[in-house]
């Protein structure tokens, strides 16, 4: 709850979005008290309903810039918390509630309606899979992810970074164009050094490895390409 007797605000969390938020958030230090926050998410929707979820009059203000806004944040809160939780209709749900609120794209980004707050919480839910918070606080990451190859360096926003994942050997990564397209240049590090690598897919690349483990192409972005970075054998 955001109580402020200055400015006569009274912003309450008990409605469904606001125990999904705690959900969230509180994965990361105390499962048990989580767990017990998304029940109350459970219990207060509609199932079997073609409205699985009613918000409150006070879940329609966005706490990130304090305006009505139809509930922005709140289908967000729920989408990121029903992507934590696995709960696929439930996020199905909240995800078209948030869409039709609309959306907007501006020098190569998208930006959903409502506050930064709610964008975030948004791209989490999007961007997340089931447990990523509870991993956070809980699991390493996997070491492929911290020992392979890693995209390093990109000039935003003319290049969109849509994937860049390494098993620990190769990296594969996806970009898009973000002002119309031309030629770009990409930054690999973690690279073995002086080693010899091949960027393939949409182009085929030869490129060497410095003494840092550092090296640096150039491609032609116009579209959407899929590119995989292998050691040259």
């Amino acid at each position: 709850m955001i109580s402020s007797n200055r400015l006569g605000l009274h912003l309450t969390s008990n409605g469904v979005s606001g125990h999904a938020l705690a959900a969230v958030m509180r994965r990361v230090f105390d499962p048990a008290l989580a767990a017990r926050s998304w029940e109350q998410v459970r219990m207060q929707g509609n199932e079997g309903s073609s409205e699985m979820v009613s918000l409150t009059k006070g879940e329609t203000v966005d706490p990130g810039n304090y305006q009505i806004n139809g509930g922005c944040f709140s289908w967000a809160s729920l989408l990121q918390g029903a992507q934590e939780y696995g709960d696929r209709p439930l996020y199905e749900y909240a995800r078209q509630k948030y869409e039709a609120m609309g959306v907007s794209k501006a020098g190569g980004s998208l930006r959903w309606a409502g506050s930064t707050y709610a964008n975030l919480l948004g791209c989490s839910g999007r961007l997340g899979a089931e447990g990523t918070w509870y991993r956070l606080g809980h699991q390493e990451y996997p070491r492929a992810w911290l020992k392979g190859p890693c995209l390093d360096r990109v000039k935003w926003p003319d290049v969109i970074v849509a994937l860049a994942v390494s098993d620990g050997t190769d990296l594969r990564i996806v970009i898009e164009p973000g002002h119309g397209g031309g030629e770009v240049s990409l930054g690999f590090a973690r690279l073995q050094p002086g080693r010899r690598y091949r960027l393939r897919g949409a182009v085929d690349v030869a490129l060497e490895a410095d003494q840092r483990g550092n090296a640096d192409v150039k491609v032609d972005l116009f579209q959407r390409i899929e590119l995989q970075l292998v050691p040259d054998e």
